[in-house]
């Protein structure tokens, strides 16, 4: 029993001293922190530690640890960088500020009211109304206003700095006037009516013009027209080309031939006749001696002689302009072409195509041309 007692007696004095001995301490855990993001534009990338968070501004990141973190925000090709301390319990801020590097574009029109796209994307905004938070480079501005052919201009935009553009809706005109006049005005397939005439209620914008008159070339003019103000074009009309080919043809030498070997062509049909003949208008001349072989002016119509720089009759070529320089005769041996004035003033381009050999007699030529059936036209 004393034993027992004294055993009980023991333990209890060994755990009393070993509860003395052992200290047990405890730690409060701090409390998280949070970061609140914000920009100017609203709607950047955040990203936190390099990582894309998947959110933009305005948004809050919440249970972060109290320490300092790496933070970025994107705003299309633009990035700021942050550095921010997340404390214990308490709510830090990263806010950047982009607009120092981007730029605006302020819209109007007349009249007001017409939609804005910008880069064939609507904006949700009408005129007159500004395109904010735009980096710096080129943009296409379009208007769509009901009734109305929609507008598009390219705007150039730089960093920090607005600029202003303005469409104008109010009907427009072009005023056509030509020479000669009574040409038809043709706008976008339709007959507008006869020169001197206004073409009305055009919207802004580039116009194909064509005028159409018998005896002349359809000529196509471009025209610019702004809005709500009169457009003037002037134009000279150019006379259609209109030839006929002859030859080749022969003409024999005048002296010692008869009717049934002509000497004379007529130029206008290519018709050959008598040297005689008062409708020819140049004939083959030799004389008794055969000691002259040209070609001539008919005796009773003057016709002149030009000779070319070419041989190829077809080379489209145009005369100059007939003077005194010119001649009433032109050699049987002439190998260019030789523009030709007669006495109804048409001008004519003959080549000498075929000669007759030394040998042969009576002598011949062959002539091969072009005549223009519009009084005083050079062209060919």
């Amino acid at each position: 029993m004393k034993l027992i007692i004294y055993v009980s007696i023991l333990s209890l004095s060994f755990l009393i001293i070993s509860c003395k001995e052992k200290v047990i301490e405890v730690h409060e855990a701090l409390p998280n922190g949070s970061i609140f993001f914000d920009s100017r534009p609203q709607g950047t990338q955040i990203f936190l530690q390099d990582t894309f968070t998947s959110k933009v501004t305005p948004d809050s990141i919440t249970n972060l640890s109290p320490d300092s973190y790496d933070v970025k925000f994107k705003y299309k090709n633009l990035e700021m960088n942050l550095s921010v301390s997340v404390k214990a319990g308490l709510k830090s801020t990263a806010y950047v500020d982009f607009n120092s590097d981007l730029g605006k574009i302020f819209v109007n029109s007349d009249p007001l009211g017409a939609e804005i796209l910008l880069n064939d994307s609507t904006t949700g905004k009408v005129t007159p109304d500004t395109l904010n938070y735009l980096i710096e480079g080129n943009y296409k501005v379009t208007l769509k206003l009901q009734g109305q052919h929609d507008f598009s201009r390219f705007v150039d935009v730089n960093r920090n700095k607005i600029t202003n553009i303005y469409f104008n809706f109010l009907p427009s005109s072009i005023y056509v006037t030509s020479i000669p006049a009574g040409a038809q005005i043709w706008i976008n397939n339709q007959n507008k009516g006869n020169t001197p005439d206004s073409v009305v209620s055009l919207t802004a914008g580039s116009y194909q013009v064509t005028l159409k008159l018998d005896g002349y070339k359809d000529t196509i003019v471009s025209v610019t027209v702004i809005a709500g103000q009169k457009a003037t074009k002037n134009v000279v009309l150019t006379i259609s080309l209109v030839t006929v080919s002859f030859g080749p043809v022969r003409l024999w030498e005048t002296y010692g031939t008869g009717a049934d070997k002509p000497s004379g062509l007529q130029l206008s049909t290519g018709a050959t006749a008598s040297s005689s003949s008062a409708i020819i208008d140049i004939f083959y001349y030799t004389n008794s001696t055969f000691s002259v072989h040209e070609v001539r002016s008919s005796a009773t119509r003057n016709t002149f002689f030009k000779v070319g720089a070419n041989t190829n009759l077809t080379d489209n070529v145009s005369s100059s302009t007939k003077d005194g320089n010119w001649s009433t005769t032109m050699t049987d041996t002439e190998t260019n072409y030789v523009f030709v004035y007669d006495a109804d003033h048409h001008y004519s381009k003959i080549k000498i195509v075929a000669v007759s050999s030394i040998v042969e007699s009576p002598a011949w030529i062959e002539i091969q041309g072009i005549y223009n059936k519009t009084v005083d036209d050079k062209r060919f």
